[in-house]
């Protein structure tokens, strides 16, 4: 093997393990410093870790999403919802059963609404044979870490209103 195929070798080597941890340092200095030269293009090959979730300090957030169809004549309908847990996100453990692709999707919607909000809204449109527009309201939690719970800080919840889109 020749000097420069090896240099070369050992640089990918040293580049995968870089972004190896900047996935595990999430929001941390040295992850912002290498997060254009691993972080992104781990990102888009999708080869990022998010080791981030794990202990010490896990990161928790969490989307719901609820979709309402606004008549022509004002009314509003839901038409597709994730289901919120029953009481206080961060009380007690809870899975949502009846976990479906769809309700996937419409987290992503959520998280990236400029995206895909408006193609989204159209498939619902015309899949409903709705009329009117298309409202998407996004319920976001974000869960304190394990140092602030204790010392009793509250999960927020944040509502807002992500976009609305006429149906076609």
């Amino acid at each position: 093997m020749n000097v420069a195929r090896r240099v070369g070798l050992h640089a990918l080597i040293g580049w995968l393990l870089l972004g190896l941890l900047s996935s595990n340092l999430e929001n941390d200095p040295l992850d912002r410093l290498l997060e254009p030269w691993t972080g992104r293009p781990f990102a888009a090959m999708g080869l990022r870790q998010y080791w981030a979730m794990f202990a010490p300090n896990p990161v928790h957030n969490e989307r719901f999403v609820t979709w309402v169809n606004i008549g022509p004549t004002g009314e509003r309908t839901v038409v597709a919802q994730t289901e919120e847990p029953p009481f206080p996100v961060g009380s007690r453990a809870w899975m949502g059963l009846g976990y479906t692709r769809a309700s996937k999707w419409d987290k992503q919607v959520g998280q990236k609404s400029e995206r895909y909000g408006e193609p989204t809204a159209n498939a619902y449109c015309r899949l409903g044979g709705l009329h009117g527009s298309m409202e998407l309201t996004v319920a976001s939690y974000t869960t304190p870490t394990p140092t602030q719970r204790l010392a009793g800080t509250p999960v927020k919840r944040v509502e807002t209103v992500a976009g609305t889109w006429p149906c076609p």
